[in-house]
């Protein structure tokens, strides 16, 4: 029965087994392990290309995947125990067009002209005007002069009217 694994764990048994893995490959005179050789050489190629971009996460729980595979111990069984994002080089970032969405774009709907009448069928008046207020008129000077004014003074207060 295997314990449950947790960070502390994982992490000291895959330094245990990476250690144990790279004695064997540098005390390996004859290619006795050159399978084993050649998956560290293709992981070893692999694992930059995976680090090109800094917001890339999680590259060390791929390595000790890697190591847990490649041990091939009851120990450290092949579990990827956190989350990994891996987000290509920024090179290869090809900017796209953004895809339409129905309520975002307003630009993609044609445009039809006058909206539509509410109303049915008929056709209705339109909405009543506005009437125009008119100014209430002063009363009337002329009205209470009185009967002694000059009419020079009479005809000049008509025309201020």
């Amino acid at each position: 029965m295997t314990k449950p694994r947790t960070r502390s764990t994982t992490a000291s048994a895959v330094t245990t087994i990476a250690k144990a893995l790279r004695a064997r490959l540098d005390a390996d005179e004859d290619d006795e392990h050159a399978t084993l050789r050649a998956q560290v050489a293709l992981w070893d190629r692999i694992r930059p290309i995976l680090a090109a971009n800094d917001a890339s996460v999680g590259l060390e729980a791929l390595d000790a995947l890697v190591v847990s595979v490649l041990a091939e111990d009851d120990e450290l069984p092949p579990l990827l125990d956190r989350t990994v994002v891996v987000v290509p080089h920024p090179d290869a970032s090809v900017r796209g067009e953004v895809p339409a969405h129905p309520l975002f774009s307003f630009i993609a709907s044609p445009y039809h002209g006058k909206r539509p009448s509410a109303r049915s069928g008929s056709k209705a008046a339109g909405p009543a005007k506005k009437k125009q207020r008119q100014l209430r008129r002063a009363p009337s000077l002329l009205q209470n002069l009185p009967a002694h004014v000059s009419a020079k003074l009479r005809t000049d207060l008509e025309q201020l009217e």
